[in-house]
């Protein structure tokens, strides 16, 4: 080792050191913990209507295998629509009993109206009890007076079912409160409405309807309640509620990450694919609470014995992934230290600093020129927000590139040019685990984990590493660069690359190169559509049936993008570089850095369990030496067959 490259070694190993710090004590945060298996009332009403069922043997029978009950508010629709509530009108209301702009509301039954008076009274409308009308028209239950405006929001929040709440809670179930948003929402009918849930039984929420409570103005007033009434506050995932990030960001990733397949959705999945979708949101990106949607069909006929043995079958899986059942916590408060951010940016700077000699840059490694610049990347980090933000992305590209930048053609012609390519693949994908792994220890605390905030550029990500690689290895494919090489030797890496780009740049372009432009332009478009969980192109089904599979039996499921496509292209470069043939690596390398910026971009996501990234990342790299290794044989097999027609045409 060079004395110019001690300094930037040193700064990398501190960084490295005190980013593992960092992961360590995420990775302790992250292990599999207690999980929430949830079923809405609504929907065990409707199965026991198909399957004859009693309600309390339901109850009994599901308390092993859920534990929570959805109850949702019940509105001024289902009061009516159940026959409990009526607007009195005609000559059953005296004009002398019905003040101007008030109305006459009947509640067939004394605990509706108490329900009904109580949620009045919690949500600051004035309502007055009035007695009968005549002995000729006496409503049964209790009448009341109210606003007239009332009467024309049916979606209004009247409360929850005390007899439907005791029921739950005598099967031994907790409960989680569905409330309707409440508007307008003032500060003290926000927590009115909040205070109904937990008089409900319910330590955790989740709102109902396309907004929560409280939105747009009167959120802080909702953390407020929240955290005065010791309720949990569930964010439902992929299916946004208006309001519902900033509440999240305002409660600082007190949260719990609520994950459901909608209701018209499950009339289009078969069990399995639901029970996959279920388990890997709970392992894979932190979800804490399944709501789970009750299968709407069963092949015999039998829907409480089918979805009995859905349920079964989750709580099987589950368990066998290490979660335990429960009432689930939110996440520790783990933050990044100021102390921490700058020492993990220094050793990104060092990885920096020990790559730029490779691309003819080493006089940028004076300390004239790397140390103010290591001192403005460790502000930045310190500093937090969106500077912060910029050297994870930073660090995220350098991890992605800069094994395949290093990546020069060379003289070099080892015995077993397998083995050299194989172990510079193994190199790369290391070195790219560590610059990821010091990039998101800076991100590492609960905003993040929590998924209040994303890293910002995860697409980009994915696409401007492959775009570098590419300008890169072509600049070295040139002839004018491999003529500097030869007169200069590896000091003149920078007049080559910048020769190789000229002659590249003002190379006769043919319709093969457009052709491939296009295809390249076309694959990388589709890739960047397809990556995330709410992709705009989605998978098929028999795609997602080979993603099941490939996860039973590796486990977990590498990303195709390295396994498949990224990983044995640049074995198959490499070898062919070892070899002596650059006139195809340039472009195979170019290609196959999407292997290694899908690796990097594991990382980028800070919701998903640091662990697992690196399960992933093994996985995906072990299958793509094998993919790779197939490919080389088959190469080898075209390369014999060509070279016998050229001897025996």
């Amino acid at each position: 080792m060079s004395q110019k490259s001690t300094l930037p070694f040193i700064l990398l190993i501190a960084g490295i050191l005190v980013a593992l710090y960092q992961i360590g004590a995420r990775v302790l945060a992250e292990r599999p913990s207690t999980i929430a298996v949830v079923l809405e009332f609504d929907e065990i009403q409707r199965m026991l209507t198909s399957g004859g069922a009693d309600l309390t043997d339901i109850l009994g029978r599901l308390r092993p295998l859920v534990t929570h009950i959805a109850l949702p508010e019940q509105t001024w629709r289902d009061l009516s629509d159940l026959g409990l509530l009526n607007v009195a009108s005609g000559p059953m209301v005296p004009q002398a009993y019905v003040p101007a702009g008030d109305a006459v509301v009947n509640l067939a039954t004394w605990a509706t109206a108490k329900q009904f008076e109580t949620a009045m009274a919690a949500k600051g409308y004035k309502i007055a009890p009035i007695g009968s009308f005549g002995a000729s028209a006496t409503p049964i239950g209790r009448s009341f007076v109210i606003p007239a405006a009332l009467v024309h929001h049916p979606e209004m929040g009247l409360g929850y079912d005390a007899q439907t709440a005791a029921i739950i809670t005598h099967a031994g179930l907790a409960i989680i409160a569905r409330p309707v948003p409440t508007i307008p929402a003032s500060p003290a009918i926000v927590q009115g409405s909040l205070k109904l849930a937990k008089d409900a039984g319910s330590s955790i929420v989740i709102f109902n309807g396309t907004e929560v409570l409280g939105n747009p103005q009167a959120l802080p007033a909702t953390r407020d309640a929240l955290d005065s009434l010791g309720l949990r506050f569930g964010w439902v995932e992929l299916s946004p509620q208006f309001g519902a990030d900033h509440l999240a960001s305002l409660l600082q990733g007190r949260i719990l990450r609520v994950h459901s397949v909608g209701e018209p959705e499950m009339h289009n999945l078969d069990p399995e694919t639901a029970l996959d979708r279920y388990v890997r949101a709970a392992r894979e990106r932190g979800i804490r609470i399944l709501y789970v949607r009750l299968l709407p069909t069963a092949p015999d006929g039998d829907i409480v014995s089918a979805n009995f043995a859905f349920l079964t079958e989750l709580h099987k899986r589950l368990a066998a992934r290490g979660f335990t059942f429960g009432d689930p916590q939110v996440l520790p408060d783990l933050k990044t230290h100021i102390w921490t951010r700058p020492i993990i940016a220094l050793g990104l700077v060092g990885l920096l600093l020990l790559l730029l000699p490779s691309l003819g840059l080493a006089r940028y490694t004076a300390p004239q020129y790397a140390v103010p610049f290591a001192i403005i990347v460790a502000g930045m980090a310190a500093a937090g927000g969106l500077p912060r933000d910029a050297v994870a992305f930073g660090g995220i590209m350098l991890a992605a590139t800069v094994g395949l930048l290093a990546v020069r053609p060379s003289a070099l012609r080892p015995q077993k040019p397998v083995y050299w390519a194989a172990a510079m693949l193994v190199g790369m994908s290391v070195i790219n685990v560590a610059a990821a792994t010091l990039a998101a220890s800076l991100l590492s605390d609960r905003l993040h984990m929590s998924g209040v905030l994303l890293f910002r550029g995860v697409k980009l990500s994915l696409f401007l590493p492959p775009l570098v690689v590419l300008v890169v290895q072509a600049a070295r494919s040139a002839r004018a660069y491999n003529d500097y090489i030869t007169e200069g030797g590896e000091h003149a890496e920078a007049p080559a690359l910048l020769a190789g780009l000229r002659e590249v740049g003002s190379a006769v372009v043919r319709y093969s190169h457009v052709i491939l432009i296009i295809i390249l332009l076309g694959g990388t478009a589709f890739m960047l559509i397809r990556s995330g969980n709410d992709a705009v192109v989605g998978k098929s089904g028999t795609e997602m049936k080979a993603r099941a599979g490939l996860e039973d039996t590796l486990g977990i499921r590498p990303r195709t993008k390295e396994f498949a496509f990224g990983h044995p292209l640049v074995l198959l470069g490499l070898w062919l570089l070892y070899r002596g043939r650059k006139r195809w690596a340039w472009l195979i390398l170019s290609l196959g850095s999407i292997g290694q910026a899908s690796l990097a971009n594991t990382f980028c996501h800070i919701h998903s369990p640091y662990m697992l990234a690196v399960f992933r990342a093994s996985t995906g790299l072990a299958a793509g030496l094998a993919v790779g290794l197939v490919l080389i044989a088959v190469w080898s097999f075209v390369e014999n067959i060509n070279s016998r027609r050229l001897v025996h045409p």
